[in-house]
């Protein structure tokens, strides 16, 4: 596997993003294995700017219910990968997938973060630790009334939308 300095990851978006030239035609002048880099590039730098090119050392970890609420996200509004990851700042939709096949392949409703007792549970908790356990709660809450008023507006929408096909429908019979 190649891995390509920032600066040069960079030049790439830049003259893709100011450029005549698209990522097909780019990754042939550089040489480089696949057109898929620079659209991925593209997309990182979009996102996190200059961060979003550096070579990450550890892959950021991401907590089973984080992945829960996106996979959740998918589908109930039947977003892409790609929309998926716009939408929770993620590098890749290629990721999301994977989640997606390893909650189905499991059979524990929870999603593994990684293999191991986590810290936490070694250590006993203190009271500031009891406190946050009060923000954590509000902020599931926070989340759970997000993910609602998304799946409504999904819902509304759907609903205009079976409307618009019946009132075609009725309008095609009338004419007929």
């Amino acid at each position: 596997m190649n891995f390509y300095e920032a600066d040069f990851k960079l030049n790439i978006v830049k003259e893709y993003l100011e450029g005549p030239l698209g990522g097909r035609a780019l990754a042939n002048k550089y040489d480089l294995s696949s057109n898929a880099l620079v659209y991925n590039w593209t997309h990182s730098y979009q996102l996190f700017g200059n961060d979003g090119l550096k070579n990450r050392r550890s892959p950021k970890k991401y907590t089973s219910e984080f992945k829960r609420d996106v996979l959740h996200f998918i589908e109930t509004t039947g977003a892409s990968f790609g929309e998926a990851a716009r939408k929770f700042k993620l590098p890749t939709g290629s990721m999301i997938s994977r989640w997606q096949r390893s909650s189905l392949s499991s059979k524990e409703q929870g999603l593994p973060i990684r293999k191991g007792r986590s810290k936490r549970e070694m250590i006993k908790p203190t009271k500031k630790q009891k406190k946050s356990k009060k923000l954590s709660r509000e902020k599931e809450l926070e989340r759970e009334v997000e993910l609602l008023r998304i799946e409504n507006e999904y819902l509304k929408k759907l609903q205009t939308f079976q409307q618009t096909i019946m009132a075609k429908r009725n309008g095609e019979s009338k004419s007929e």
